[in-house]
């Protein structure tokens, strides 16, 4: 399926326009896609300003929805139709194929180093529910462009692999793949699970405490659960983590039990 597409040049953020959009019902075709060169106030989640030069893929795709809230295991499953998306334009050997990970739940991880994010939100309007897939991918820009200040080092396909990176054709090619996307695809939550930023190290994460607070918690990645939610295996006891981020990876640490 090929979404419709509105581009810009410059937006002040494709997920405001696009929302805005439906809002007014000014969309009458989905799957239909807002792309802009450049964002001038470019965001991912909780906010976070998402720097957006020249060079990478800025765009929001309006798609039908249910009227339930879109489950939190979408965003997994989306991050993983863009990996695959990637790397099959990329054409990519197995060992370039396995530094793509996904950093629970919607970072897009290379050499863990973040390249791309998805800020999935929900909207209403006149002609009814629509999701808004907000996605941002760094390119065929070099790296020291990136002016965004992180927990996690940020890098573009380009610095990356260090070859020349078709941006029309991967920019066309992750439009297709999300505009095709159904939620639940089969396998998802194996599939997800092999692509898992730390798998076979140990993660450090920020996860609610019993009082509300952010507290530690060290642990494995184990896979994800049907909800789409991370399991940690923390000295042999298990954890389905829901709200929480993940902060760092213990360097010195590997888990022998996990195959690279």
């Amino acid at each position: 399926m090929t979404a419709d597409v509105s581009w810009f040049r410059e937006l002040p953020s494709t997920q405001d326009h696009a929302r805005s959009l439906w809002a007014a019902g000014q969309v009458r075709t989905l799957p239909h896609a807002v792309v802009a060169d450049h964002q001038l106030r470019g965001r991912g989640t909780h906010d976070r300003a998402w720097h957006s030069p020249l060079g990478g893929l800025w765009c929001t795709l309006l798609t039908r929805r249910a009227p339930e809230p879109t489950p939190p295991r979408v965003a997994v499953q989306i991050a993983l139709c863009c990996l695959d998306a990637i790397s099959a334009t990329l054409s990519l050997n197995a060992r370039d194929n396995a530094r793509l990970s996904i950093k629970w739940p919607n970072d897009l991880m290379i050499d863990e180093r973040k390249f791309g994010g998805l800020l999935i939100e929900d909207a209403t309007g006149p002609l009814g529910y629509a999701r808004l897939i907000g996605l941002g991918v760094n390119i065929a820009f070099e790296a020291g462009l990136l002016q965004d200040q992180t927990e996690w080092p940020a890098t573009t396909l380009l610095s990356a692999f260090e070859r020349t990176v078709p941006l029309a054709e991967l920019n066309h090619a992750i439009l297709d793949a999300i505009a095709d996307f159904r939620d639940d695809p089969p396998n998802w939550a194996d599939r997800a699970a092999q692509r898992l930023l730390g798998r076979g190290k140990r993660l450090v994460l920020n996860v609610p405490g019993p009082n509300g607070q952010l507290v530690p918690l060290m642990g494995t990645p184990a896979g994800l659960d049907e909800a789409g939610g991370l399991v940690i295996n923390a000295q042999g006891e298990l954890h389905t983590i829901r709200n929480g981020r993940i902060v760092a990876i213990e360097k010195e640490f590997v888990d022998k039990s996990v195959s690279a």
